[in-house]
């Protein structure tokens, strides 16, 4: 799917948005949709076109399966994922001085649902310093199970609610579900700036290019100008001054 997106003439954003991906026989039933027959690749994979609840990266059964718990899908998890992966944000170290705290809020909510759950960790101290920042990703992708299967009731019988607002780095906005999470950051900038620093990244075969740098929005601002497509990323990490003039060490 990224190979396709990236090298035949997508654009950035329909990495977060398409609603096209490449399964197999055996991942037909897990995404609702037909099996591919035609154009397979040596391992049976073929274009299909996803249901309406799905879209992009973010709904893909690697994605969701690999951001989980090996028993339970995770709402933390994938939030972080999201933050850092396809936003570039720092996420929080994990506190461990609070570890037993913690291991005690957890025990003592094994019964609600990830929506109340998220609710404390949202309105309640320590939690409420970090968790806003990036439970609403988690939360509006708890419509998919732990192997990425979608759903409308938790195992619980509950139904699922995926309507979040957004944090602010990716526009503050009130979605209803992940399809529309994933429309909102590519709307927002935040996801193109984040990939255009990654790629930045790669060129310079260093680490930790910020997003918020000078040469990453530099980068940002030449894309912009651009038909959005990876082929004008990949020219504007090219043609940067950060790429083609660089001082001995």
């Amino acid at each position: 799917f990224i190979n396709d997106v990236l090298w035949n003439g997508g654009k950035v954003s329909d990495l977060a948005t398409s609603r096209k991906s490449f399964i197999n026989k055996q991942l037909a039933p897990l995404y609702g949709v037909p099996e591919p027959t035609t154009g397979l690749d040596a391992d049976g994979f073929g274009q299909v076109q996803l249901p309406e609840n799905r879209s992009g990266i973010l709904t893909s059964a690697g994605f969701l399966t690999s951001r989980s718990r090996p028993d339970q899908q995770s709402v933390v998890g994938r939030g972080l994922s999201v933050n850092d992966a396809i936003l570039c944000q720092q996420n929080p170290a994990f506190p461990d001085n609070l570890a037993a705290q913690i291991d005690g809020v957890i025990m003592m909510q094994a019964n609600l649902s990830e929506r109340e759950k998220a609710n404390y960790r949202g309105t309640n101290a320590p939690c409420v310093g970090c968790h806003p920042g990036f439970d609403p990703y988690g939360l509006s992708l708890d419509n998919f199970d732990v192997i990425g299967r979608f759903r409308t009731m938790d195992p619980e019988g509950r139904p699922i609610d995926a309507s979040v607002t957004l944090p602010p780095i990716a526009g503050s906005k009130l979605v209803m579900n992940a399809v529309e999470m994933g429309k909102a950051l590519a709307d927002s900038g935040a996801f193109s700036s984040c990939v255009g620093s990654k790629l930045l990244t790669y060129a310079l075969a260093e680490t930790g290019v910020s997003g918020t740098s000078c040469a990453a929005k530099a980068v940002a601002n030449s894309f912009a100008k651009s038909d959005q497509s990876f082929t004008a990323l990949v020219r504007a990490v090219a043609l940067s001054k950060t790429l083609t003039q660089r001082s001995g060490g």
